[in-house]
């Protein structure tokens, strides 16, 4: 029962922790309270806000406790690292992104489906997923249905509410609990994420990104990736830009081609297990010290 060092991954885990002197090191995946006050900024009986709010400021607190009392602070983005550092400074934080393994996700570039495959992925326990659905189901899937009559949607992901699962319906597939998401990636032409919501960056745009399948998202999809829009992946905001970024991809196989290859340098540079590997155990050994 002699440790160096305890990590803590994401803060929410803090109340459980024992009373210790051992240096708690604490990694953020998200910024939790920013997250669910864009759900509050959206959320559609306005005389409720207000009160959702106090939710938002308890999860603020809390967060920030944890921050100061941690020995050092990691996230996995730098825009995530801006926000903590106006409550604690720059000097106990550091970056670590999220990775991918290359071996398991294998590059690989394909011709579009005469029946075109579009794909979404994510955890329906995180709120953002949620949202992100929702909005692809009810504001962008309808106007890409027109355009691609003979597409599909195949939605994957657990845990989807009842409420979720009612609006997937037609050419939109709902499949909870693939046993191979690599096989997803593959048989897909694009994938789409059309997240509004939270922050730190997503494992499901690394991995297409990695397997060679080009990607649609918004600007807080991209987040922390470094990635250039037209270069690495395409990004929309409104339905209709969705529509028209998946029209690019879906007619012109030169550019769809050097988003693909350009996104896998991308993560070959900066997300694979052994670069964040690296620098994870270069912040335990500065702990240590």
């Amino acid at each position: 029962n002699r440790y160096d060092l305890v990590h803590l991954e994401p803060s929410y885990v803090w109340p459980v922790l024992p009373r210790t002197t051992t240096p708690v090191v604490v990694c953020e995946h998200n910024i939790e309270y920013s997250g669910y006050k864009g759900y509050v900024d959206r959320f559609p009986i306005a005389p409720f806000r207000p009160f959702l709010m106090i939710d938002v400021t308890k999860l603020m607190w809390w967060e920030r406790k944890v921050w100061h009392n941690a020995r050092r602070v990691i996230t996995v983005s730098n825009e995530d690292r801006e926000i903590i550092a106006k409550s604690i400074g720059k000097d106990k934080i550091d970056v670590v992104p999220n990775g991918v393994d290359l071996k398991e996700f294998v590059f690989k570039q394909k011709k579009v489906n005469d029946h075109p495959i579009f794909l979404f992925v994510g955890n329906f326990s995180w709120l953002q997923n949620s949202d992100a659905v929702k909005f692809l189901i009810q504001d962008i899937w309808p106007l890409l249905s027109v355009r691609y009559p003979r597409a599909r949607l195949r939605i994957v992901g657990r845990g989807a509410s009842s409420g979720v699962r009612a609006m997937i319906r037609g050419s939109a597939k709902l499949f909870d609990g693939v046993s191979d998401i690599t096989t997803e990636y593959s048989n897909a032409d694009i994938l789409i994420a059309p997240i509004r919501l939270g922050s730190g960056s997503r494992y499901k745009i690394l991995e297409a990104m990695a397997s060679g399948l080009p990607v649609i998202t918004t600007s807080a999809g991209a987040a922390g990736l470094g990635t250039e829009s037209g270069r690495d992946l395409m990004m929309a905001e409104a339905p209709e830009d969705f529509v028209f970024a998946t029209e690019k991809l879906m007619s012109d196989q030169r550019l769809r081609g050097e988003i693909a290859k350009s996104a896998r340098k991308r993560i070959e540079a900066s997300f694979s297990w052994e670069i964040i590997a690296d620098k994870l155990d270069n912040v335990w050994k500065q702990v240590k010290k």
